[in-house]
Parts: structure tokens; C-alpha cells; sequence
């Protein structure tokens, strides 16, 4: 159940407009990018379903695209994953 979820919050992270995809909303104040990190967190170990590898390929696809100086900007919501 929570690979599944995990699957579908990593497409939301890679296919929303960057301000939705960085913008807390709801109950809980997540966004989808921190709900992402938190949903790897909380995986732990194991083998990667090749849907959530694909999810995956495509979240860091967008960072690099959207934040290609990560590294040096750790104030920016993307810094989490």
C-alpha cells in the first residue's frame, strides 16, 4: 500500500507545475515534494518496483532540470529528496 502510494506522490512531484509540486496544502501542510520525502524515509530497504524506479527516474529528471546547482542550494523545498 505504500509503494503504491509512494508511486503515484513521485509522478505527482515530476509531472506537476513546479509551484504546485513545492506548495503545502491540506490537513497536514505537505507538499507533494516533502510527502515524497518523507514516503522514502519511511520505505526503507528493499527492492524498487520498476514503476517507482521509472516514478523516480523522472522526480530526478525534473531536479536536475529545475535545480541543476542542488547541491550548494539547501535552502529550496527540492532539498529534502
Amino acid at each position: 500500500q505504500l509503494l503504491r502510494h509512494s508511486v503515484h506522490v513521485a509522478a505527482w512531484v515530476a509531472l506537476l507545475p513546479e509551484d504546485a509540486a513545492t506548495k503545502s496544502s491540506g490537513i497536514s501542510g505537505f507538499s507533494p515534494v516533502s510527502l515524497l520525502a518523507k514516503l522514502l524515509k519511511h520505505r526503507g530497504k528493499g527492492p524498487l518496483t520498476p514503476s517507482f524506479k521509472g516514478a523516480l527516474r523522472l522526480v530526478l529528471a525534473r531536479m536536475e532540470r529545475v535545480y541543476p546547482n542542488m547541491a550548494s542550494s539547501s535552502n529550496n523545498p527540492w532539498s529534502s529528496l
